[in-house]
């Protein structure tokens, strides 16, 4: 039995069908009977109607409450069933009425006098069974034969609500009908006109199974009215323009509403579903030797043929644009101002992409760079691969099957994607000129999750490490490229991708022995830039690792990369070994390094990857990768100044922030003040970084952009004129290609634990019995990923997954235990986790589940929002809407990334939080329109709380790692405010404030004198007594001008950040007793 018209065409529509007899019931069919002590409230979620409280009255919903948008929905959280993510308590006038409803309803908007309503609903009858009392359904009519009534607009419109007794008098169908312009905005509820007696519910006075549907007579169901407020961003207008066409049928109340692929019938679900469909980047007229990387790779066309299809590329964009600006009818005249600046976008872009192929075929420099980077990519995309470094084998599996590093065939499969290659075109000119007018834009790329981002920029990168080495010869070593994560399992997922690009460029210039590719003598090498949680910071942190590591039964490598990313090969045993050729790790108290335990690997001797800080200041790596909040060690660090250009080697030339929507709050506002010093640090030292980021989830970029980096932005691919087509990604609407099922639970009148408990184990017995689901989708499907919004939720979350949903599955679904999982099954990803144990629990999970040993419920926070990327995932149980759309598009895109296994997310919404029914209540329309709802940051880096944290650090960076004599540990003590370049200094932080907020200039100004102040007098006073002042003050017995925030035993002069993260100010408590 079902609430709603099914119109997912996949097997997956038989998963959601399962998911409502089992959560609304009946599980057992129209004839159910179940057993007496079930009592059928309990046995089920949704879809009931109590009996109203004595004297309550079924609520009217105002015309101002039915045209709410649902931005409005996008608030703070209010409180769950307890207590909010605050702890505070619930106000319980919310729940007076919905915490056992007694109506449920619908509006819509039509043109029509008259409503065809159909409704359906059932009940459960004590009855005396042969043995014990049971419940026996009783249907009063089905949802596929229902019970129909015709309702008309009330004689001369003077309002009140119609009543009509239906399914045999035990329910009343209310309509309220109001006149708007152009037609009636109605609301149709469906009534259990009962009145309990007491505290007491007698079930038989209870509704099961209910449900309503409206269909116009003589007329159509319009687009609901929106509230039309006038908006001074003008954003907004361009997200109205790009969803005109995205429309809402119907608002639910007490459940959601689903239409008919043409509106001609609004109907109630109480497991609402919304299909999210696929983009699809294959661009008509774009033959595939266009995107063929071989051609360009191994030179196997001329030049001038090549730049030439790049150029047909161009053309096929700059006709698409044409049409686009031609056929616009239906854009309203209001905004024809945000069609101006789209269409302004465009253009930009279409230019600088003539421009890019202009470089290619007039600059041989910058062609020969391309065409290197291009083979490298090509290789690093073979060796990523299942057959190649994709696939972690053991030692054995992989000298018995090693391919061939360089096998021509093996990649002409690969291909970009069409808007990888157009980014590059596009930002060509900047990456290889420093004085070119787009040098100092951002450029960010904007595209959904599981695009193509990471290689994009990666090709970025690959270009701008050898076109230094050309030009420069030795100087173009040292760190190049600096890649900056904000989490650090995005980190180090990404850190294993650089890394097979790194092993291919350093293999490119190993076997070039005569120089002909003039990529010089220095290795090319990927480092690694973390927190000492998830990597050694010293070579003696790393040798005591190493020897814990040796000694353990199934060592988990507190080295990130466990195997090797060139062929794969384990780099740390998965078992203990006594053959020390099985470990691919060297490591003393002077040094640490990483090889492939395969002998026929080409990076058995050493891998060209650093892990330990020692080793990174030492040789600064080529490719640097970090988070943000190690950063903040420039302040500390005297060696790591060397990441930014020294007399051996220039600045680095390219700076890539992934995730960019993530810098926001507290961590995104310190990261902008800091940023006013990282960026001026190759600035001052001649050099002028190009800046590349990347997201699939941004509002407001510009203003985000411009008050973290002091620069434009640029989106690409710019948006067109309609949401579903950028020329780049279209909505891809061929049914073979299913899309990511969003499925909607709310139980108004049962506990967040027990729906959680209900709903997981359905989810977990739904491979085991769902007819028809491919193998693919079962293997998927036999992990549950449980994703919570808070640490505390996830813990209670994983021992329901341990106890309560085990107990269900033995009890409802008759498993037996020694079929169930078992607790070592159930994991968690979470902050809590060390760097040995990400990397296990990331392999655990991309194992196939005829393995035995697999993870079948993984309980997780937004620490997966990012990073993920395990093609075999497929199904997540959601607790609770996330608090940003962008943290729930980002989150559920984890889910469904592999095109053979769609994704299935079921958010479990709690009702005692407004925002969480809201969400449920207008289902269809906010995943309709997904990206609409993305909400804009804040950003405020020269704020008076980031100054106090911060601004000290960003002088003491500047004036440690720029000023002649000024690095060493000791040498704080001679500073001098009267040099000139302490003065260049303070006036380039204080025109950094000017442009990005000028406000703050008076104020960031004195505190910048009184810092100086404060810094000579110490320096001045401590030199004057012969006693040293360093950097990092040591105890109390050697002073800094830094000590750490958290430790005021030292003795320091400014409290200093070591971690960007660590930004929230601490109070003390006292409590004081009369």
């Amino acid at each position: 039995m079902t609430t709603s018209t099914p119109f997912v065409s996949d097997t997956r529509f038989a998963a959601v069908q399962f998911l409502e007899t089992q959560l609304v019931g009946p599980a057992d069919g129209p004839t159910e009977v179940l057993p007496f002590r079930e009592r059928p409230v309990n046995r089920y979620l949704m879809g009931i109607l109590f009996p109203q409280e004595p004297q309550a009255e079924v609520p009217v919903h105002t015309y101002q409450d039915l045209i709410e948008p649902p931005e409005d929905a996008v608030e703070d959280d209010l409180g769950s069933n307890e207590r909010d993510d605050t702890g505070a308590p619930q106000d319980p006038t919310f729940l007076a009425g919905k915490w056992q409803p007694s109506s449920v309803g619908l509006s819509l908007y039509t043109d029509a006098p008259e409503l065809t309503t159909s409704v359906w609903g059932a009940l459960y009858v004590r009855t005396r069974g042969s043995s014990a009392e049971e419940w026996h359904r009783k249907a009063l009519a089905e949802a596929d034969a229902p019970e129909e009534v015709t309702l008309r607009v009330p004689h001369a419109m003077r309002g009140g609500i119609q009543k009509e007794n239906v399914l045999a008098g035990h329910a009343q169908l209310h309509a309220l009908w109001r006149r708007l312009p152009q037609g009636w905005l109605v609301t149709v509820s469906l009534v259990n006109p009962r009145t309990r007696l007491g505290r007491q519910i007698e079930i038989e006075d209870c509704l099961f199974q209910v449900g309503v549907s409206c269909q116009p007579s003589g007329g159509t169901i319009m687009p609901y009215p929106e509230f039309q407020a006038q908006s001074l961003d003008p954003e907004e207008d361009e997200l109205r323009l790009l969803f005109r066409r995205h429309h809402t049928y119907g608002v639910g109340h007490g459940c959601a509403p689903v239409w008919d692929p043409g509106a001609n019938r609004v109907a109630s679900a109480f497991v609402p579903w919304s299909e999210v469909r696929p983009l699809t980047q294959d661009v008509p007229g774009l033959g595939p030797d266009i995107l063929n990387i071989a051609m360009v790779a191994w030179g196997q066309r001329p030049r001038a043929e090549i730049v030439a299809k790049y150029a047909e590329m161009v053309d096929v964009y700059r006709t698409w644009i044409a049409g686009l600006l031609s056929s616009n009818a239906d854009i309203p005249e209001h905004l024809e101002p945000a069609r101006e600046r789209l269409r302004g976008r465009l253009q930009t872009a279409l230019t600088r992409m003539d421009a890019g192929v202009a470089l290619l075929r007039d600059n041989d420099e910058a062609w020969r760079a391309y065409v290197i980077a291009s083979r490298a990519m090509l290789m690093q995309m073979h060796h990523v691969s299942r057959e190649m470094g994709g696939t972690r084998r053991s030692r054995q599996e992989a000298i018995q099957a090693m391919p061939k590093s360089y096998d021509h065939g093996a990649m002409l499969k690969f291909s970009w994607r069409p808007f990888q290659l157009a980014f590059m075109l596009m930002t060509v000119t900047s990456l290889t000129s420093h004085s070119d007018v787009w040098r100092e834009t951002v450029d960010l790329i904007w595209f959904p999750t599981g695009g193509g981002k990471t290689e994009a920029y990666l090709l970025a990168a690959a270009y701008v490490m050898v076109l230094r080495r050309h030009r420069h010869g030795p100087l173009g070593g040292g760190t190049a490229v600096i890649t900056r994560y904000t989490l650090r399992l995005l980190t180090a997922q990404q850190f294993r991708r650089t890394s097979t690009l790194i092993c291919a460029l350093e293999w490119l210039r190993v076997q070039d022995t005569t120089d002909r590719l003039g990529l010089g003598d220095e290795s090319f090498t990927v480092g690694l830039w973390v927190g000492g949680d998830s990597t050694p910071n010293e070579y003696g942190q790393a040798l005591e690792k190493f020897q814990e590591l040796r000694a353990e039964a199934q060592p988990a490598s507190p080295f990130i990369l466990d195997a090797c990313p060139w062929c794969g090969t384990e780099i740390i045993p998965r078992t203990y070994s006594q053959d020390d050729a099985s470990y691919g790790v060297r490591t003393t108290t002077s040094s640490f390094a990483l090889h492939c335990t395969n002998s026929a690997c080409d990076f058995h001797g050493q891998l060209p990857v650093q892990v330990v800080d020692d080793g990174l200041y030492a040789q600064p790596p080529t490719f640097l990768l970090g988070t943000v909040d190690k950063f903040a060690m420039v302040a500390w660090k005297e060696q790591a100044g060397r990441f930014f250009g020294s007399d051996e080697a220039f600045p680095p030339d390219l700076i890539i922030q992934d995730e960019l929507h993530l810098l926001s709050g507290p961590l995104g506002t310190t990261v902008g003040l800091y940023e006013c010093a990282l960026q001026q640090l190759p600035m001052l030292r001649g050099g002028r970084p190009k800046i590349i980021a990347s997201t699939a989830t941004i509002r407001r970029a510009s203003e985000q952009v411009g008050a973290l980096f002091n620069r434009e932005v640029q989106l690409f691919p710019p948006s067109g004129l309609d949401a579903d087509d950028s020329f780049f990604a279209r909505r891809d609407d061929d049914p073979a290609r299913p899309g990511r099922l969003y499925v909607g639970v709310m139980s108004p009148h049962q506990s967040m634990k027990t729906a959680m408990t209900q709903l997981g184990a359905a989810l977990v017995e739904l491979p085991q019995v769902v007819s028809g689901l491919p193998v693919p989708l079962q293997q998927s499907y036999a992990t549950l990923v449980m994703y919570f919004n808070s640490l505390r939720e996830l813990g209670q979350g994983r021992k329901i997954a341990q106890d309560d949903i085990t107990s269900r599955l033995h009890s409802v679904f008759n498993r037996p235990y020694r079929e169930i999982y078992t607790h070592d099954q159930v994991e968690e990803l979470t902050s809590n986790l060390d760097g040995g144990e990400l990397t296990d629990i990331l392999s655990q999970l991309a194992r196939d589940p005829s393995d035995g040993d697999h993870v079948a419920v993984l309980a997780t926070s937004n620490m997966l929002s990012v990073g993920v990327d395990i093609g075999r995932l497929g199904l997540m149980l959601m607790a609770g809407q996330p608090k940003t759309s962008s943290e729930y598009i980002q989150a559920t895109s984890r889910v469904g990334r592999d095109a053979r296994r769609p994704g299935m997310v079921i958010v479990l919404y709690s009702p005692g939080k407004p925002r969480d029914r809201s969400h449920y209540e207008s289902f269809p329309t906010y995943h309709g329109s997904l990206y609409r709802y993305v909400e804009p940051t804040s950003v405020t880096p020269f704020a008076l709380p980031s100054r106090l944290r911060a601004l000290h650090a960003v002088l003491g960076i500047l004036v440690r790692h720029t000023i002649p004599g000024m690095s060493a540990e000791s040498a704080a003590v001679h500073f001098d405010r009267t040099l000139p370049q302490v003065q260049e200094i303070v006036g380039r932080m204080l025109e950094w404030v000017m442009r990005v907020d000028p406000a703050e200039e008076p104020k960031t100004r004195e505190q910048l004198e009184r810092l100086v102040s404060e810094w000579q007098e110490q320096a001045t006073a401590l030199k004057a007594m012969g006693r040293p002042l360093q950097y990092g003050a040591r105890g109390r017995n050697i002073a800094g001008i830094y000590r750490p925030a958290d430790d005021s035993n030292r003795n320091g002069l400014w409290p200093t950040l070591q971690n960007m993260r660590s930004v929230d100010e601490s109070s003390s408590i006292q409590i004081k007793t009369r």
